[in-house]
């Protein structure tokens, strides 16, 4: 179509980087909008801002396929190219699926971190299959591919159904509850199968089995934290710090993948045992444990959230800034530009 057309020719002499993070623009802004009218996960979104975050969903998409594309047409393929791009993905990740939380009328409960963890738990695992396989395995129905056609009926439901559907009430097997909670429910049972066949493809190709579980543990370690301070926090103190606890551990989570892909490019093992990890998963849970046992805080939990916030956002900013830095200095490249040479044979 001419849209497309004059979309390539406009893209033709940008970088690779510098598309990929016009893709992370068009998922980001949407983001920022949901958040001013569901703050707390729960509001009702504007029939414009559900089809223009389906449409950012989109052309992100579409400039994710379309940065390698530009990266093997001008020859400045780089490892660090693989590495913002995979990066820029998991944050789509977390965005992503926030939007969706939103959407389906979560609020801040425990559902809220049941959903982010379940729904990016297959992403980290197929990152991990990629390091040890050496290439990454997708099946035939699977969310890179087929995922926009699910995410537009996420989108397009409450301009149909209204956001009360969500909150209605539906019984299966005597149990009941409202329909927001099945879809998680669902999530949770196709995520769960995902993630047990990229185990099973591992376990060909991992070192043994206790390597594997020994290298996912820092993802299960800041996965159950968050879960744990969730379940143990009452509800008032959720309301002000749950959205401060999700963003921290989108930060960890893509931390995390950012060492898995570093590991990938230098072919060296992964070093995800760090004192972040430690210190994002038990700081938050055993100031709820020890709420659960004396009704009392050790912590005020919303100055806790605060510096947690700030550490996570400082840890992910210096490994993203100083390995980007780094790479820029020791393979000479230009991270937001083409070379002219380069870009004169294309």
């Amino acid at each position: 179509s001419s849209f497309l057309c004059g979309l390539r020719i406009s893209l033709f002499h940008f970088s690779p980087n510098l598309i990929t993070f016009i893709s992370l623009t068009c998922m980001l802004i949407p983001h920022l909008l949901f958040n001013y009218f569901a703050w707390n996960f729960k509001g009702i979104i504007p029939t414009w801002l559900l089809i223009g975050g389906y449409v950012g969903y989109l052309f992100y998409s579409l400039l994710d396929n379309a940065d390698g594309k530009q990266a093997r047409r001008t020859q400045s393929s780089t490892p660090l190219g693989m590495l913002v791009d995979h990066g820029c993905d998991a944050c789509n990740c977390i965005l992503g699926t926030l939007q969706i939380i939103c959407i389906f009328q979560l609020g801040c409960t425990i559902w809220t971190p049941i959903g982010l963890c379940v729904i990016v738990l297959p992403f980290f695992y197929g990152t991990f299959e990629e390091l040890y396989r050496g290439e990454l395995r997708l099946p035939i129905i699977n969310g890179p591919s087929d995922g926009w056609t699910i995410i537009g009926v996420m989108y397009m439901l409450p301009i149909f159904t209204g956001f009360e559907f969500f909150d209605e009430l539906y019984t299966i097997y005597d149990y009941t509850a409202p329909i927001k909670h099945f879809l998680v429910i669902g999530c949770c049972i196709i995520h769960g199968l995902y993630s047990l066949y990229i185990l099973y493809g591992l376990c060909k190709y991992a070192p043994s089995i206790g390597r594997i579980f020994y290298d996912f543990n820092s993802f299960h370690f800041i996965t159950a934290g968050l879960l744990g301070t969730c379940y143990l926090y009452p509800q008032e103190v959720l309301e002000e710090n749950m959205r401060m606890m999700v963003y921290s551990y989108g930060f960890m989570f893509t931390l995390l993948c950012g060492h898995l892909q570093l590991a990938i490019i230098s072919q060296r093992p992964a070093e995800m045992h760090k004192l972040s990890v430690y210190l994002f998963a038990a700081l938050p849970l055993i100031n709820a444990l020890y709420y659960f046992q004396t009704s009392q805080f050790l912590v005020n939990p919303y100055y806790l959230s605060c510096a947690l916030m700030i550490l996570t956002t400082l840890w992910y900013a210096h490994m993203v800034f100083g390995v980007m830095g780094e790479m820029k200095k020791i393979l000479g490249i230009n991270i937001f530009s083409i070379k002219k040479e380069k870009e004169q044979q294309c």
